[in-house]
């Protein structure tokens, strides 16, 4: 983890882009996210169990990706 630059990461089925952001190639958990280790470890937790993940969205960075708010 960058906590310079936040957490990018993307997903085995295609990206979503709902708010037509300018980079679609990575989603992107911000430094500045009052949850950001959290989120890290569910990403971790998940991918540990081959276990499927959903997460919200919610607008797009700085540098044009999918901020991600939360994942379950």
């Amino acid at each position: 983890m960058n906590h310079e630059t936040g957490i990018h990461f993307k997903t085995v089925e295609p990206m979503e882009n709902p708010d037509n952001c300018s980079q679609s190639n990575f989603y992107k958990i911000e430094n500045n996210s009052p949850y950001e280790q959290e989120l890290y470890s569910i990403l971790l937790a998940k991918k540990a169990a081959k276990e499927p993940i959903s997460f919200d969205i919610t607008g797009c960075t700085a540098n044009g990706r999918q901020k991600i708010l939360w994942i379950r």
